[in-house]
Protein backbone atom coordinates (compact mmCIF):
# COMPACT_ATOMS: atom_id res chain seq x y z
CA UNK A 1 0.00 0.00 0.00
CA UNK A 2 2.47 2.62 0.66
CA UNK A 3 4.27 1.90 -2.51
CA UNK A 4 1.07 2.66 -4.66
CA UNK A 5 0.67 6.02 -2.44
CA UNK A 6 4.27 7.04 -3.45
CA UNK A 7 3.45 6.40 -7.38
CA UNK A 8 0.55 9.22 -7.27
CA UNK A 9 1.24 10.89 -3.74
CA UNK A 10 2.54 14.15 -6.09
CA UNK A 11 -0.99 14.06 -8.02
CA UNK A 12 -3.10 13.98 -4.86
CA UNK A 13 -1.71 17.49 -3.92
CA UNK A 14 -2.46 19.02 -7.04
CA UNK A 15 -6.10 17.31 -6.74
CA UNK A 16 -6.14 18.64 -3.34
CA UNK A 17 -5.45 22.12 -4.41
CA UNK A 18 -7.95 22.22 -7.45
CA UNK A 19 -4.56 21.75 -9.90
CA UNK A 20 -5.90 18.73 -11.40
CA UNK A 21 -9.02 17.11 -11.65
CA UNK A 22 -10.55 14.17 -9.07
CA UNK A 23 -12.26 10.97 -10.19
CA UNK A 24 -15.07 11.43 -8.05
CA UNK A 25 -16.63 14.25 -5.35
CA UNK A 26 -18.55 13.03 -2.43
CA UNK A 27 -20.51 15.94 -1.03
CA UNK A 28 -23.33 16.65 1.32
CA UNK A 29 -22.36 14.00 3.56
CA UNK A 30 -21.46 13.33 7.15
CA UNK A 31 -18.01 12.07 8.27
CA UNK A 32 -18.07 9.73 11.13
CA UNK A 33 -14.63 10.74 12.02
CA UNK A 34 -12.85 8.14 13.75
CA UNK A 35 -9.63 10.43 14.55
CA UNK A 36 -12.02 13.43 16.54
CA UNK A 37 -14.70 10.91 17.62
CA UNK A 38 -17.40 13.33 16.34
CA UNK A 39 -19.77 14.01 13.00
CA UNK A 40 -19.30 16.51 10.89
CA UNK A 41 -20.46 17.62 7.69
CA UNK A 42 -18.02 17.10 5.29
CA UNK A 43 -16.83 16.69 1.09
CA UNK A 44 -14.87 14.29 0.20
CA UNK A 45 -12.49 14.15 -3.17
CA UNK A 46 -10.79 11.02 -4.54
CA UNK A 47 -8.39 10.49 -6.83
CA UNK A 48 -7.12 6.82 -8.37
CA UNK A 49 -7.66 4.88 -4.95
CA UNK A 50 -6.93 7.55 -2.29
CA UNK A 51 -8.58 10.23 -0.86
CA UNK A 52 -7.12 13.78 -1.90
CA UNK A 53 -9.00 16.41 0.02
CA UNK A 54 -11.63 16.36 3.12
CA UNK A 55 -12.88 19.66 3.76
CA UNK A 56 -16.37 21.53 4.05
CA UNK A 57 -16.25 22.90 0.66
CA UNK A 58 -14.58 21.22 -2.13
CA UNK A 59 -15.92 23.91 -5.24
CA UNK A 60 -12.12 24.60 -6.25
CA UNK A 61 -11.90 21.46 -7.10
CA UNK A 62 -13.26 20.00 -10.69
CA UNK A 63 -14.72 15.99 -10.42
CA UNK A 64 -14.94 13.66 -13.26
CA UNK A 65 -18.04 12.40 -11.09
CA UNK A 66 -20.19 14.41 -8.16
CA UNK A 67 -22.12 11.98 -5.92
CA UNK A 68 -24.97 14.04 -3.39
CA UNK A 69 -25.01 11.96 -0.71
CA UNK A 70 -28.19 13.79 0.54
CA UNK A 71 -26.81 13.78 4.36
CA UNK A 72 -25.34 10.41 4.98
CA UNK A 73 -23.31 9.26 6.99
CA UNK A 74 -19.93 8.15 5.74
CA UNK A 75 -17.78 5.64 7.68
CA UNK A 76 -13.93 4.20 7.06
CA UNK A 77 -14.40 0.01 5.94
CA UNK A 78 -15.09 -2.09 8.71
CA UNK A 79 -12.78 -4.38 9.88
CA UNK A 80 -12.84 -8.07 11.81
CA UNK A 81 -9.77 -8.23 13.95
CA UNK A 82 -9.95 -11.88 14.02
CA UNK A 83 -11.51 -14.46 12.16
CA UNK A 84 -11.84 -17.86 10.51
CA UNK A 85 -12.79 -17.50 6.84
CA UNK A 86 -11.75 -21.31 5.51
CA UNK A 87 -15.02 -23.08 6.87
CA UNK A 88 -18.30 -23.81 5.83
CA UNK A 89 -18.01 -22.00 2.42
CA UNK A 90 -15.10 -20.59 0.13
CA UNK A 91 -13.78 -17.39 1.12
CA UNK A 92 -14.76 -16.20 -2.56
CA UNK A 93 -18.28 -16.55 -0.96
CA UNK A 94 -17.92 -15.10 2.15
CA UNK A 95 -15.97 -12.35 0.56
CA UNK A 96 -18.67 -11.14 -1.30
CA UNK A 97 -20.89 -11.23 1.75
CA UNK A 98 -18.59 -9.46 4.10
CA UNK A 99 -18.46 -6.72 1.31
CA UNK A 100 -22.42 -6.26 1.40
CA UNK A 101 -22.41 -5.69 4.88
CA UNK A 102 -19.39 -2.99 5.25
CA UNK A 103 -16.61 -5.12 6.26
CA UNK A 104 -13.93 -4.03 3.79
CA UNK A 105 -10.70 -5.59 5.79
CA UNK A 106 -10.52 -8.94 7.44
CA UNK A 107 -7.50 -10.90 9.27
CA UNK A 108 -7.71 -14.19 8.73
CA UNK A 109 -6.41 -17.36 9.94
CA UNK A 110 -6.41 -20.13 7.84
CA UNK A 111 -6.61 -22.71 10.53
CA UNK A 112 -8.83 -25.20 8.84
CA UNK A 113 -7.01 -25.21 5.62
CA UNK A 114 -3.79 -25.65 6.78
CA UNK A 115 -4.99 -28.55 8.91
CA UNK A 116 -6.52 -30.43 6.28
CA UNK A 117 -3.71 -29.19 3.60
CA UNK A 118 -0.62 -28.39 5.37
CA UNK A 119 1.58 -25.32 4.21
CA UNK A 120 0.29 -26.56 0.56
CA UNK A 121 -3.41 -25.44 1.59
CA UNK A 122 -2.16 -22.48 3.06
CA UNK A 123 -0.72 -21.18 -0.10
CA UNK A 124 -4.02 -21.98 -2.08
CA UNK A 125 -6.15 -19.73 0.64
CA UNK A 126 -3.51 -16.80 -0.08
CA UNK A 127 -3.87 -17.36 -3.93
CA UNK A 128 -7.68 -16.80 -3.03
CA UNK A 129 -7.82 -14.34 -1.35
CA UNK A 130 -5.36 -12.21 -3.30
CA UNK A 131 -8.22 -12.34 -5.71
CA UNK A 132 -11.33 -10.93 -3.95
CA UNK A 133 -12.97 -7.63 -3.75
CA UNK A 134 -12.12 -6.78 -0.09
CA UNK A 135 -8.66 -6.86 1.65
CA UNK A 136 -7.74 -10.00 3.17
CA UNK A 137 -4.44 -10.13 5.58
CA UNK A 138 -3.43 -13.57 6.49
CA UNK A 139 -1.97 -14.83 9.84
CA UNK A 140 -0.13 -18.18 9.58
CA UNK A 141 -2.18 -20.75 11.92
CA UNK A 142 -0.17 -21.34 15.55
CA UNK A 143 -3.34 -23.64 16.96
CA UNK A 144 -1.81 -26.31 15.15
CA UNK A 145 -0.84 -28.82 16.10
CA UNK A 146 -3.51 -28.26 19.42
CA UNK A 147 -1.67 -30.21 21.53
CA UNK A 148 1.56 -32.23 20.10
CA UNK A 149 0.71 -35.49 22.10
CA UNK A 150 -2.89 -36.14 20.87
CA UNK A 151 -3.61 -33.49 17.73
CA UNK A 152 -3.13 -35.21 14.07
CA UNK A 153 -3.87 -32.24 12.37
CA UNK A 154 -1.26 -30.83 9.74
CA UNK A 155 0.17 -28.20 10.60
CA UNK A 156 3.43 -25.51 9.18
CA UNK A 157 7.04 -26.14 10.27
CA UNK A 158 9.52 -23.88 10.93
CA UNK A 159 11.34 -23.08 7.27
CA UNK A 160 7.10 -22.99 6.16
CA UNK A 161 6.52 -20.33 8.62
CA UNK A 162 9.91 -18.37 7.93
CA UNK A 163 8.40 -18.56 4.08
CA UNK A 164 5.08 -17.82 4.63
CA UNK A 165 6.26 -14.44 6.51
CA UNK A 166 8.03 -13.37 3.90
CA UNK A 167 4.50 -12.26 2.21
CA UNK A 168 3.59 -8.49 2.58
CA UNK A 169 0.05 -9.59 3.28
CA UNK A 170 0.88 -12.10 5.71
CA UNK A 171 1.36 -10.29 9.11
CA UNK A 172 2.43 -12.12 11.42
CA UNK A 173 1.45 -15.25 13.76
CA UNK A 174 -2.06 -16.47 14.32
CA UNK A 175 -3.98 -17.37 17.81
CA UNK A 176 -0.91 -19.23 19.48
CA UNK A 177 -3.79 -21.48 21.09
CA UNK A 178 -2.03 -22.96 24.20
CA UNK A 179 -0.65 -20.62 26.51
CA UNK A 180 0.62 -23.55 28.88
CA UNK A 181 3.01 -24.15 25.91
CA UNK A 182 3.92 -20.83 25.84
CA UNK A 183 4.61 -20.65 29.69
CA UNK A 184 6.48 -24.02 29.52
CA UNK A 185 8.38 -22.62 26.66
CA UNK A 186 8.18 -25.34 24.10
CA UNK A 187 11.00 -25.46 22.09
CA UNK A 188 9.60 -25.62 18.76
CA UNK A 189 7.17 -22.39 19.12
CA UNK A 190 9.49 -20.46 20.96
CA UNK A 191 11.98 -20.74 17.76
CA UNK A 192 8.76 -19.71 15.74
CA UNK A 193 7.74 -16.94 17.80
CA UNK A 194 11.36 -15.49 17.92
CA UNK A 195 11.84 -15.58 14.80
CA UNK A 196 8.51 -13.85 13.66
CA UNK A 197 8.98 -11.49 16.51
CA UNK A 198 12.29 -10.31 14.48
CA UNK A 199 11.14 -9.71 11.40
CA UNK A 200 8.64 -7.28 13.09
CA UNK A 201 5.44 -9.51 12.65
CA UNK A 202 2.32 -9.84 15.29
CA UNK A 203 1.61 -12.86 17.29
CA UNK A 204 -2.19 -13.06 18.09
CA UNK A 205 -3.37 -14.47 21.54
CA UNK A 206 -5.57 -16.62 22.99
CA UNK A 207 -5.66 -16.62 26.53
CA UNK A 208 -8.89 -18.71 27.75
CA UNK A 209 -8.41 -19.16 31.25
CA UNK A 210 -4.74 -17.38 31.70
CA UNK A 211 -4.77 -15.04 34.73
CA UNK A 212 -2.43 -13.56 37.45
CA UNK A 213 1.33 -14.29 36.70
CA UNK A 214 0.37 -16.93 34.04
CA UNK A 215 -1.35 -14.24 31.64
CA UNK A 216 1.72 -12.05 32.33
CA UNK A 217 4.22 -14.41 31.32
CA UNK A 218 2.13 -15.28 28.48
CA UNK A 219 1.93 -11.70 27.30
CA UNK A 220 6.00 -10.91 28.35
CA UNK A 221 6.54 -13.24 25.52
CA UNK A 222 5.73 -11.02 22.91
CA UNK A 223 1.84 -11.44 22.43
CA UNK A 224 -0.20 -8.50 22.82
CA UNK A 225 -3.49 -9.36 21.55
CA UNK A 226 -6.60 -11.67 22.52
CA UNK A 227 -10.33 -12.29 21.77
CA UNK A 228 -10.57 -14.62 24.62
CA UNK A 229 -12.44 -12.69 27.28
CA UNK A 230 -15.72 -13.37 27.95
CA UNK A 231 -16.92 -10.72 30.49
CA UNK A 232 -15.71 -7.20 31.73
CA UNK A 233 -13.14 -8.63 34.40
CA UNK A 234 -11.15 -10.55 31.63
CA UNK A 235 -11.46 -7.57 29.43
CA UNK A 236 -9.93 -5.41 32.39
CA UNK A 237 -7.36 -7.59 33.62
CA UNK A 238 -5.80 -8.02 29.96
CA UNK A 239 -6.11 -3.90 29.15
CA UNK A 240 -4.20 -3.27 32.35
CA UNK A 241 -1.35 -5.39 31.27
CA UNK A 242 -0.63 -3.69 27.83
CA UNK A 243 -2.66 -6.05 26.06
CA UNK A 244 -5.13 -5.34 22.82
CA UNK A 245 -8.41 -6.61 23.49
CA UNK A 246 -10.35 -7.99 20.37
CA UNK A 247 -13.90 -8.02 21.73
CA UNK A 248 -15.76 -11.40 19.91
CA UNK A 249 -19.16 -11.37 18.61
CA UNK A 250 -19.56 -14.09 16.69
CA UNK A 251 -21.56 -17.56 15.60
CA UNK A 252 -19.43 -19.13 18.53
CA UNK A 253 -19.83 -17.11 21.20
CA UNK A 254 -21.59 -13.06 21.25
CA UNK A 255 -19.94 -10.81 24.23
CA UNK A 256 -19.96 -7.59 23.07
CA UNK A 257 -23.34 -6.57 24.11
CA UNK A 258 -22.43 -7.07 27.86
CA UNK A 259 -18.81 -6.01 27.54
CA UNK A 260 -19.38 -3.33 26.09
CA UNK A 261 -22.27 -1.91 28.00
CA UNK A 262 -19.99 -2.46 30.88
CA UNK A 263 -16.66 -0.86 29.60
CA UNK A 264 -18.91 2.34 29.17
CA UNK A 265 -20.27 2.98 32.17
CA UNK A 266 -17.48 2.94 34.06
CA UNK A 267 -15.54 5.11 31.22
CA UNK A 268 -12.91 2.53 30.34
CA UNK A 269 -11.09 3.82 27.32
CA UNK A 270 -11.88 2.12 24.12
CA UNK A 271 -8.24 3.02 22.59
CA UNK A 272 -7.23 -0.87 22.40
CA UNK A 273 -10.40 -2.83 21.77
CA UNK A 274 -11.04 -4.01 18.62
CA UNK A 275 -14.34 -6.22 17.20
CA UNK A 276 -13.34 -9.67 16.02
CA UNK A 277 -15.80 -12.40 15.58
CA UNK A 278 -13.62 -15.15 15.38
CA UNK A 279 -15.96 -16.71 12.49
CA UNK A 280 -19.32 -16.30 11.45
CA UNK A 281 -21.62 -18.92 9.82
CA UNK A 282 -23.58 -18.18 7.05
CA UNK A 283 -26.88 -18.43 8.42
CA UNK A 284 -25.67 -16.02 11.16
CA UNK A 285 -24.04 -13.44 8.16
CA UNK A 286 -27.49 -13.19 6.24
CA UNK A 287 -29.81 -13.22 9.29
CA UNK A 288 -28.06 -11.22 11.63
CA UNK A 289 -25.20 -9.05 9.92
CA UNK A 290 -21.33 -8.80 10.30
CA UNK A 291 -19.27 -6.12 11.97
CA UNK A 292 -22.27 -3.82 11.08
CA UNK A 293 -24.16 -5.23 13.65
CA UNK A 294 -21.54 -4.47 16.14
CA UNK A 295 -22.09 -0.87 15.58
CA UNK A 296 -25.60 -1.11 16.33
CA UNK A 297 -25.04 -2.93 19.60
CA UNK A 298 -22.50 -0.72 20.54
CA UNK A 299 -25.07 2.32 19.67
CA UNK A 300 -27.48 0.76 21.15
CA UNK A 301 -25.33 0.77 24.55
CA UNK A 302 -25.19 4.74 24.25
CA UNK A 303 -21.39 4.88 22.37
CA UNK A 304 -20.82 7.31 19.85
CA UNK A 305 -21.04 6.08 16.55
CA UNK A 306 -18.02 7.70 15.78
CA UNK A 307 -16.49 6.64 19.15
CA UNK A 308 -18.21 2.98 17.45
CA UNK A 309 -16.32 2.97 14.65
CA UNK A 310 -12.81 3.82 16.17
CA UNK A 311 -13.83 0.45 17.33
CA UNK A 312 -14.68 -1.18 14.28
CA UNK A 313 -12.03 0.68 11.88
CA UNK A 314 -8.65 2.40 13.21
CA UNK A 315 -7.98 0.66 15.90
CA UNK A 316 -7.89 -2.60 14.50
CA UNK A 317 -5.74 -1.02 11.70
CA UNK A 318 -3.14 0.43 14.44
CA UNK A 319 -2.81 -2.82 15.78
CA UNK A 320 -1.60 -4.16 13.07
CA UNK A 321 0.15 -1.14 11.80
CA UNK A 322 -2.10 0.01 9.11
CA UNK A 323 -3.26 3.24 10.26
CA UNK A 324 -1.31 5.14 7.63
CA UNK A 325 -3.88 3.72 5.08
CA UNK A 326 -6.60 2.50 6.20
CA UNK A 327 -8.95 2.90 9.51
CA UNK A 328 -10.16 6.58 8.87
CA UNK A 329 -11.51 9.13 6.25
CA UNK A 330 -8.37 11.52 5.57
CA UNK A 331 -6.24 12.89 3.09
CA UNK A 332 -3.82 10.47 1.70
CA UNK A 333 -5.85 7.36 2.99
CA UNK A 334 -7.45 4.81 0.99
CA UNK A 335 -10.84 5.07 -0.34
CA UNK A 336 -12.20 2.01 1.65
CA UNK A 337 -15.56 4.07 2.41
CA UNK A 338 -19.40 2.83 3.62
CA UNK A 339 -22.34 4.71 3.09
CA UNK A 340 -24.67 4.59 6.13
CA UNK A 341 -28.83 5.43 5.53
CA UNK A 342 -28.94 6.32 9.74
CA UNK A 343 -27.19 5.83 12.60
CA UNK A 344 -29.50 3.35 14.47
CA UNK A 345 -29.61 0.23 12.12
CA UNK A 346 -26.77 1.58 10.03
CA UNK A 347 -28.41 0.59 6.93
CA UNK A 348 -25.82 0.63 4.17
CA UNK A 349 -26.53 2.29 1.02
CA UNK A 350 -23.42 2.21 -0.86
CA UNK A 351 -19.96 0.76 -0.28
CA UNK A 352 -16.65 2.55 -1.98
CA UNK A 353 -13.41 0.00 -2.52
CA UNK A 354 -10.02 1.79 -3.16
CA UNK A 355 -12.43 4.82 -4.46
CA UNK A 356 -14.78 2.03 -6.46
CA UNK A 357 -18.02 1.76 -6.37
CA UNK A 358 -18.33 -1.56 -5.21
CA UNK A 359 -21.59 -2.07 -3.44
CA UNK A 360 -25.35 0.15 -4.71
CA UNK A 361 -28.13 -0.25 -2.44
CA UNK A 362 -27.68 -3.92 -1.53
CA UNK A 363 -26.33 -5.07 -5.02
CA UNK A 364 -22.18 -5.99 -5.75
CA UNK A 365 -21.41 -3.57 -8.81
CA UNK A 366 -17.89 -5.02 -9.29
CA UNK A 367 -17.13 -8.46 -10.98
CA UNK A 368 -16.28 -11.32 -8.94
CA UNK A 369 -14.54 -14.21 -10.57
CA UNK A 370 -15.05 -17.62 -9.44
CA UNK A 371 -12.21 -19.61 -7.76
CA UNK A 372 -11.16 -22.74 -9.59
CA UNK A 373 -10.24 -24.86 -5.83
CA UNK A 374 -7.85 -27.77 -7.96
CA UNK A 375 -8.72 -31.40 -7.54
CA UNK A 376 -6.19 -32.30 -4.89
CA UNK A 377 -8.67 -30.47 -2.75
CA UNK A 378 -11.16 -32.55 -3.46
CA UNK A 379 -9.90 -35.38 -2.13
CA UNK A 380 -9.74 -35.35 1.24
CA UNK A 381 -11.32 -37.75 2.88
CA UNK A 382 -9.41 -40.57 2.60
CA UNK A 383 -11.05 -43.31 4.60
CA UNK A 384 -9.08 -46.68 4.31
CA UNK A 385 -12.64 -49.04 3.45
CA UNK A 386 -16.12 -47.97 3.14
CA UNK A 387 -17.34 -48.78 6.83
CA UNK A 388 -19.73 -51.42 8.64
CA UNK A 389 -21.64 -51.45 11.78
CA UNK A 390 -18.72 -53.66 13.06
CA UNK A 391 -16.28 -50.91 12.70
CA UNK A 392 -17.87 -48.90 15.63
CA UNK A 393 -18.33 -52.25 17.88
CA UNK A 394 -16.63 -51.53 21.49
CA UNK A 395 -15.59 -54.27 22.65
CA UNK A 396 -14.88 -55.44 26.74
CA UNK A 397 -11.50 -56.05 27.88
CA UNK A 398 -11.36 -59.90 29.12
CA UNK A 399 -10.23 -58.25 32.36
CA UNK A 400 -13.08 -56.21 33.06
CA UNK A 401 -16.10 -57.52 35.10
CA UNK A 402 -19.62 -57.35 33.87
CA UNK A 403 -22.92 -57.83 35.85
CA UNK A 404 -25.78 -58.75 33.75
CA UNK A 405 -24.37 -58.16 30.78
CA UNK A 406 -23.92 -54.59 31.77
CA UNK A 407 -20.64 -52.48 31.95
CA UNK A 408 -19.69 -49.03 33.30
CA UNK A 409 -17.84 -46.79 31.32
CA UNK A 410 -16.28 -43.03 31.15
CA UNK A 411 -18.46 -40.66 28.85
CA UNK A 412 -18.36 -37.29 27.99
CA UNK A 413 -21.51 -35.46 29.51
CA UNK A 414 -22.13 -32.20 27.70
CA UNK A 415 -22.76 -29.08 29.88
CA UNK A 416 -23.56 -27.21 26.91
CA UNK A 417 -23.15 -27.77 23.03
CA UNK A 418 -19.41 -27.08 23.07
CA UNK A 419 -18.12 -28.18 27.47
CA UNK A 420 -18.20 -31.21 28.18
CA UNK A 421 -16.95 -32.92 31.92
CA UNK A 422 -15.95 -36.55 32.43
CA UNK A 423 -19.07 -38.76 33.67
CA UNK A 424 -20.31 -42.56 33.68
CA UNK A 425 -22.68 -44.32 32.48
CA UNK A 426 -23.86 -48.20 32.70
CA UNK A 427 -24.73 -49.33 28.91
CA UNK A 428 -25.75 -53.04 27.91
CA UNK A 429 -22.76 -55.73 26.34
CA UNK A 430 -24.68 -57.44 23.45
CA UNK A 431 -22.55 -59.85 21.71
CA UNK A 432 -19.19 -58.49 23.71
CA UNK A 433 -20.29 -54.95 21.42
CA UNK A 434 -20.95 -51.84 24.33
CA UNK A 435 -24.17 -50.46 23.23
CA UNK A 436 -25.32 -46.97 23.06
CA UNK A 437 -28.80 -46.10 24.89
CA UNK A 438 -31.03 -43.82 23.00
CA UNK A 439 -33.57 -44.41 26.46
CA UNK A 440 -30.39 -42.96 28.86
CA UNK A 441 -29.47 -40.50 25.98
CA UNK A 442 -25.31 -42.25 25.72
CA UNK A 443 -24.31 -41.77 21.94
CA UNK A 444 -21.49 -43.75 20.51
CA UNK A 445 -19.17 -41.42 19.57
CA UNK A 446 -16.48 -42.61 16.23
CA UNK A 447 -13.49 -40.19 15.70
CA UNK A 448 -12.21 -41.53 11.72
CA UNK A 449 -8.53 -41.13 10.94
CA UNK A 450 -9.08 -38.82 7.21
CA UNK A 451 -6.34 -37.46 6.89
CA UNK A 452 -3.60 -40.26 7.53
CA UNK A 453 -5.04 -43.35 5.49
CA UNK A 454 -3.76 -45.14 9.02
CA UNK A 455 -7.07 -46.73 9.36
CA UNK A 456 -7.65 -45.52 13.30
CA UNK A 457 -10.79 -45.01 14.50
CA UNK A 458 -10.99 -43.75 17.84
CA UNK A 459 -14.25 -44.60 19.91
CA UNK A 460 -15.71 -43.91 22.99
CA UNK A 461 -19.54 -42.33 24.45
CA UNK A 462 -20.93 -39.34 25.36
CA UNK A 463 -24.21 -37.57 26.73
CA UNK A 464 -26.32 -34.78 26.09
CA UNK A 465 -27.39 -34.77 22.50
CA UNK A 466 -31.25 -36.07 23.55
CA UNK A 467 -31.95 -35.44 19.75
CA UNK A 468 -34.39 -38.52 17.86
CA UNK A 469 -31.62 -39.06 15.04
CA UNK A 470 -29.45 -42.26 14.76
CA UNK A 471 -25.99 -41.26 13.41
CA UNK A 472 -25.33 -37.58 12.59
CA UNK A 473 -21.26 -36.98 11.22
CA UNK A 474 -19.55 -34.81 9.74
CA UNK A 475 -15.82 -33.70 8.70
CA UNK A 476 -15.18 -30.40 9.96
CA UNK A 477 -14.05 -29.42 13.78
CA UNK A 478 -12.03 -27.24 14.88
CA UNK A 479 -8.45 -28.18 14.12
CA UNK A 480 -8.62 -31.30 13.97
CA UNK A 481 -11.29 -32.02 11.00
CA UNK A 482 -11.41 -35.31 11.37
CA UNK A 483 -14.69 -37.51 10.43
CA UNK A 484 -16.89 -37.72 13.11
CA UNK A 485 -19.83 -39.52 13.78
CA UNK A 486 -22.28 -39.76 16.51
CA UNK A 487 -25.09 -42.31 16.66
CA UNK A 488 -26.96 -45.21 18.83
CA UNK A 489 -27.34 -47.14 16.08
CA UNK A 490 -23.60 -49.23 14.77
CA UNK A 491 -25.31 -49.41 11.18
CA UNK A 492 -26.68 -45.81 10.40
CA UNK A 493 -23.66 -44.86 11.55
CA UNK A 494 -21.87 -46.78 9.01
CA UNK A 495 -24.24 -45.65 6.40
CA UNK A 496 -23.68 -41.88 7.90
CA UNK A 497 -19.88 -42.04 7.42
CA UNK A 498 -20.02 -43.47 4.15
CA UNK A 499 -22.50 -40.99 2.94
CA UNK A 500 -20.09 -38.32 4.05
CA UNK A 501 -17.35 -39.98 2.14
CA UNK A 502 -19.20 -40.22 -1.33
CA UNK A 503 -20.02 -36.30 -0.66
CA UNK A 504 -16.17 -35.67 -0.37
CA UNK A 505 -16.91 -34.24 2.65
CA UNK A 506 -19.85 -32.32 4.67
CA UNK A 507 -22.57 -33.36 7.39
CA UNK A 508 -25.08 -35.91 7.30
CA UNK A 509 -27.73 -37.24 9.72
CA UNK A 510 -29.47 -40.40 10.10
CA UNK A 511 -32.94 -41.39 10.87
CA UNK A 512 -34.73 -44.86 10.06
CA UNK A 513 -31.85 -45.61 7.53
CA UNK A 514 -32.33 -42.25 5.41
CA UNK A 515 -30.55 -39.22 5.09
CA UNK A 516 -33.16 -36.49 6.61
CA UNK A 517 -30.54 -33.66 6.04
CA UNK A 518 -27.14 -32.74 4.84
CA UNK A 519 -24.46 -29.99 4.09
CA UNK A 520 -22.43 -31.13 1.32
CA UNK A 521 -18.48 -29.80 1.99
CA UNK A 522 -16.40 -30.70 -1.17
CA UNK A 523 -13.76 -28.24 -0.43
CA UNK A 524 -11.23 -30.25 1.33
CA UNK A 525 -13.93 -31.65 3.80
CA UNK A 526 -15.07 -28.02 5.48
CA UNK A 527 -16.31 -25.67 2.88
CA UNK A 528 -18.98 -26.24 0.25
CA UNK A 529 -18.41 -24.77 -3.15
CA UNK A 530 -22.13 -23.49 -3.86
CA UNK A 531 -23.01 -20.35 -3.85
CA UNK A 532 -23.44 -18.27 -0.05
CA UNK A 533 -27.18 -18.27 -0.28
CA UNK A 534 -27.49 -21.97 -1.46
CA UNK A 535 -24.97 -22.94 1.40
CA UNK A 536 -27.02 -20.84 3.69
CA UNK A 537 -30.28 -22.52 2.85
CA UNK A 538 -28.55 -26.05 3.55
CA UNK A 539 -26.58 -25.21 6.65
CA UNK A 540 -30.38 -23.67 8.10
CA UNK A 541 -31.84 -26.81 7.73
CA UNK A 542 -29.34 -29.08 9.18
CA UNK A 543 -29.27 -26.81 12.13
CA UNK A 544 -33.19 -26.50 12.60
CA UNK A 545 -33.54 -30.37 11.19
CA UNK A 546 -31.71 -31.39 14.38
CA UNK A 547 -33.57 -28.83 16.81
CA UNK A 548 -36.90 -30.75 15.43
CA UNK A 549 -36.16 -33.70 16.38
CA UNK A 550 -35.17 -32.24 19.53
CA UNK A 551 -31.71 -30.90 19.86
CA UNK A 552 -31.46 -28.80 23.15
CA UNK A 553 -28.37 -26.78 21.34
CA UNK A 554 -29.12 -23.49 18.92
CA UNK A 555 -26.42 -24.62 17.26
CA UNK A 556 -26.59 -28.41 17.15
CA UNK A 557 -23.60 -28.53 14.74
CA UNK A 558 -21.33 -27.33 17.32
CA UNK A 559 -21.26 -30.45 19.68
CA UNK A 560 -19.47 -32.23 16.23
CA UNK A 561 -17.34 -29.29 15.88
CA UNK A 562 -15.96 -29.00 19.40
CA UNK A 563 -15.95 -32.90 20.04
CA UNK A 564 -12.51 -32.79 18.86
CA UNK A 565 -11.04 -29.71 19.85
CA UNK A 566 -8.05 -30.31 22.86
CA UNK A 567 -8.07 -26.42 24.24
CA UNK A 568 -11.64 -26.99 26.31
CA UNK A 569 -12.42 -29.04 29.39
CA UNK A 570 -12.83 -31.49 29.83
CA UNK A 571 -13.33 -34.79 27.79
CA UNK A 572 -12.22 -34.74 23.89
CA UNK A 573 -11.91 -37.32 21.39
CA UNK A 574 -9.35 -38.62 18.50
CA UNK A 575 -9.02 -41.30 16.33
CA UNK A 576 -6.88 -42.83 19.12
CA UNK A 577 -9.41 -42.56 22.13
CA UNK A 578 -11.04 -40.06 24.44
CA UNK A 579 -8.67 -37.61 26.16
CA UNK A 580 -8.89 -35.88 29.13
CA UNK A 581 -8.21 -32.65 28.41
CA UNK A 582 -7.36 -31.20 32.24
CA UNK A 583 -5.18 -33.88 33.52
CA UNK A 584 -3.65 -33.79 29.42
CA UNK A 585 -4.19 -37.70 29.17
CA UNK A 586 -5.69 -40.55 27.55
CA UNK A 587 -8.94 -42.22 29.17
CA UNK A 588 -9.28 -45.69 29.28
CA UNK A 589 -13.20 -46.00 29.31
CA UNK A 590 -13.78 -48.92 30.98
CA UNK A 591 -11.34 -47.69 34.18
Amino acid sequence: MASKLAQISDKLVDVSLGKLPADLKLKNCQILNTYSGEITDEEVVIYKDRIAFVGSDASHVKAKKTLDLEGMFISPGLMDAHTHIDFLVSPTEFAKQALLHGTLTVFADPVDMVGVLGYRGFNLFLKEVRTLPIRIFTMVPMSLPQDPKFSTSRHMKYQEVVKALENDDVLGLGEVLSWTRVIDRERELFKIMKYALSKGKLINGHTAGARGAKLAAYISSGIFSCHEPINYDEVMERLRLGMWVMLREGTIRRDLEAMISELRRNDISCSRLMMATDGIDPVDMIKIGYIDHCLRLCVMSGMHPAKALQIASLNTATYYGLDEHLGGIAPGKVADIVVFKNLEDFTIAKVFVNGTLSVDDGKIMVKTKPFRHPSWTKNTVNVKKKLEAADFHVKVPKEKKMQDNKVQVIISNLQTDIITKQDAAELTVINDNVRASKEKDVWKIAVIDRLHKSGNIGLGFMKGFKTDVEAFGSTINVCENQLIVIGTDEEQMAIAANTIMDMKGGLVAMKEGKVIAKYQMDIAGIMSSKSYEEASKEYEEMNSTLKKYGCPFDKPLNVLFFAAFLALPEIRFTDRGAVNVKKGEHVNIFA
